[in-house]
């Protein structure tokens, strides 16, 4: 995902300015986003803090490593029950799995 050209001190500040009552596209124009951007960035960090924005992006980035560790060790429940891991799609195969089970 692409980086963002505003830390989350600038989305807060942003925000604040928009609370206290500038029209939203004059908000736009002045700091060059476009109204979807200032209405996702009131619902994302609508209310919030400095501090508290900067540990919801923690959180995701912490989220986003544990799922990708998931998606590396195959994750999912074939390492539990200890599948096989492929799909039988043959009859061939499908009757042979029948007979081992």
């Amino acid at each position: 995902m692409r980086k963002s050209r505003f830390s989350e001190e600038q989305i807060i500040a942003v925000l604040k300015e928009s609370e206290a009552g500038v029209e939203t596209g004059e908000l736009c124009r002045r700091h060059g986003i476009t109204r979807a951007c200032s209405y996702r960035w009131k619902s994302k960090f609508g209310g919030m803090g400095v501090s508290e924005a900067k540990r919801l992006r923690a959180l995701e980035e912490e989220n986003r490593q544990t799922k990708a560790h998931r998606g590396r060790t195959g994750g999912g429940h074939s390492g539990i029950e200890g599948g096989s891991g492929t799909k039988v799609v043959r009859p061939q195969t499908r009757r042979e799995a029948v007979l081992v089970a």
